[in-house]
């Protein structure tokens, strides 16, 4: 029996004359009133160290009958009670009292007196049962506030953030475990000191007067409000600290609690944030290229330095503008697309050629790199382009084409210069026929020969060699003729054939056999047609030169034409020569190298230069034996198209 039941017992039953027993069903005696104690001559206070049959000079089935009795509602029965070493009879009347736990024996109380009010004893049963479940009641009530309190105090203690509670006066009144790890102090440390220690010297000296100015006023000038500050810990070092602090009241005394959080990774990852940010900035800023951000309409954030520069515009002006409005308006459309595919398919980026308008109304030509930017959840957000000044580059490109026609030009003179006995013989085998036929026409007109017949074919001979020396003489002129550059759509294989009707001008030629080996239906092909022929004379001639020293079968020259995958025509010149030494051939496209007595060394050079130009590739490959294959590719017109297309 719990101490509150038995004082309540107690109080109650003390205030009736009729002597009242508190026992259990195994009959311990729990209580008795002062009525009872006088009745049976025993102490109130040591009741509780006895049983009923103790009491009783009846045999303990008589005390078991009674409280199985009273146990089971069927009322009582007299028993006889040891008062001072004599028997005494008592009437016994039992009622059974609430249980006050689960699973517990019932309480019975004994009534032993007669003469009291019929339904005192049932009145005071039902005091007694309401204060028991009352009592019931209170206890389910604390231990739902212990675990209440166990379930804040694991919430408090599992939170990321220290939490301390403070008094009127500053003084930390509770902590969670949090403030060990974070400030470095146990929580027994802390309690009982001001909260002070852990601040630094210039919150210190002000938080006792905002303090006790939010005490005197009730304005409110930090809590509710989350604010940012320096804290200390018990080493001494500072940290960067959000602080948040609220009121509430206790036993009718006001409480703060503060909840601190280490933003120490945050501030650091916000300086590097805030590094890499000037970092760009600075980078794109000093960018020797012109930087510009669009939305994904085309309307310009931001440019640097350099694109203002190219367009010969302030920031300010581009700042709010469309990207298009700059363009040429037959550029529009491919930029418009550029964009679109960018956005459509998802790749890193895309190039665009276009021109933009300078303040002054020319155009500039740019290459622009197109970019996306994306945010976190991978959605694009904004674009971003690289703008290249081509004006320098395509100036460049136009004066170094204007070299290399220039240097081709000189060395198609210096090839005619080579060839000279050669042309010379070819020229004046025509010459000298059309000087004998005239000859013949002349004496047979002094002769008095009027021969029509004889006359007309010695005439047309004359013509015909004629046009001998004439298509000699064009073809020559058409070789060293200095003019631009034009491309035309042929047939590789007439191109080859033409240039081997210049090659066999050149004296050494009939020297060595020129073969050829043409593959039919070849696809056509886009050249400067002069051009071409010179890289073709130029190896046939370094050809005849390798087997000149010597007229065995090894002399033999062929010139191939071949389809080659994807989409190319390749021309090859084979020799049957001593071939190429290794120091020769790592130097043999550079500029001025040579192994011939006389020369410049930039006819593999010039060669070289020509055929990149045209898209191609001019190499060689030494034969099995003897001899040097040089090649040279020519993408067909097939595969232009399709990098058009592309």
């Amino acid at each position: 029996m719990s101490v509150v039941q038995r004082q309540a017992f107690e109080d109650f039953a003390g205030c009736f004359a009729e002597a009242m027993l508190l026992v259990q069903r195994d009959g311990r005696v729990l209580a008795a009133n002062a009525a009872a104690a006088s009745l049976l001559g025993v102490d109130a206070e040591n009741t509780g160290a006895s049983f009923l049959r103790e009491l009783v000079t009846d045999p303990p089935q008589a005390v078991e009958r009674l409280l199985r009795e009273c146990a089971s509602g069927q009322g009582g029965s007299a028993l006889a009670f040891d008062v001072a070493g004599e028997s005494v009879a008592v009437a016994v009347q039992g009622s059974v009292l609430a249980s006050t736990a689960a699973g517990a024996a019932p309480l019975i109380l004994l009534r032993l007196t007669e003469g009291q009010a019929p339904g005192a004893l049932d009145s005071l049963s039902r005091q007694l049962a309401a204060l028991d479940a009352e009592v019931a009641q209170l206890r389910r009530l604390q231990d739902t506030l212990d675990a209440t309190e166990a379930g804040a105090r694991a919430i408090v203690d599992t939170a990321v953030d220290a939490i301390v509670t403070i008094d009127e006066r500053g003084v930390i009144q509770s902590a969670n475990v949090v403030v060990e790890s974070m400030f470095g102090y146990t929580v027994s440390e802390l309690v009982g000191r001001n909260v002070k220690v852990l601040m630094t010297s210039t919150d210190r000296d002000d938080h006792d007067h905002h303090l006790q100015r939010y005490l005197e006023t009730g304005v409110k000038r930090i809590i509710g409000i989350g604010r940012e500050v320096v804290a200390r810990r018990k080493d001494g070092t500072l940290m960067p600290a959000e602080l948040a602090v609220g009121e509430f009241f206790a036993g009718g005394e006001r409480r703060f609690t503060g909840f601190i959080r280490d933003i120490s990774d945050r501030k650091l990852m916000e300086e590097r944030l805030r590094q890499r940010e000037e970092t760009l900035r600075v980078t794109l800023e000093q960018a020797p290229a012109g930087i510009v951000t669009m939305t994904l309409d085309g309307d310009i954030l931001g440019v640097n330095r350099a694109l203002c520069r190219v367009l010969g515009r302030s920031e300010a002006e581009l700042v709010g503008r469309r990207f298009h409005d700059l363009c040429h308006a037959d550029d529009v459309a491919a930029c418009t697309d550029t964009a679109t595919r960018l956005l459509r398919e998802r790749v890193p980026s895309l190039e665009v050629g276009c021109r933009l308008s300078h303040r002054d109304g020319h155009d500039i030509v740019v290459h622009v790199y197109l970019a996306v930017v994306r945010d976190a959840f991978g959605d694009a957000s904004s674009l971003i382009a690289q703008v290249v000044d081509r004006t320098e580059e395509l100036r460049s490109a136009e004066e170094a084409r204007e070299h290399r026609e220039r240097l081709a030009q000189a060395s198609r003179v210096m090839i005619m210069g080579e060839m000279a006995a050669g042309i010379a013989h070819e020229i004046n085998q025509p010459l000298a026929a059309i000087a004998t036929y005239s000859q013949a026409c002349r004496r047979m007109l002094e002769a008095g020969r009027h021969d029509a017949t004889d006359l007309l074919d010695a005439l047309s001979e004359v013509g015909a060699q004629a046009e001998r020396a004439g298509e000699v003489i064009r073809r020559l002129r058409a070789l060293v003729k200095q003019g631009e550059v034009r491309r035309t759509a042929v047939a590789i294989n007439d191109v080859v054939t033409e240039a081997i009707g210049l090659a066999h001008l050149d004296s050494r030629s009939p020297r060595a056999g020129l073969e050829l080996d043409l593959e039919a239906a070849l696809p056509s092909v886009e050249i400067d047609v002069v051009q071409i022929q010179q890289v073709l004379l130029n190896l046939i001639r370094n050809a005849v030169e390798a087997t000149e020293e010597d007229f065995a079968e090894a002399n033999l020259i062929a010139v191939r034409t071949r389809a080659r995958a994807p989409d190319y025509v390749e021309v090859a010149v084979i020799d049957g020569g001593a071939g190429l030494s290794g120091d020769v051939a790592d130097k043999l496209f550079e500029p001025f190298f040579t192994t011939k007595g006389s020369g410049m060394g930039m006819g593999l050079s010039i060669s070289r230069s020509i055929i990149s130009a045209h898209g191609g590739r001019l190499g060689f490959t030494r034969n099995e034996g003897r001899g040097t294959t040089f090649w040279f590719t020519l993408p067909s017109l097939v595969e232009e198209k399709r990098a058009a297309a592309r």
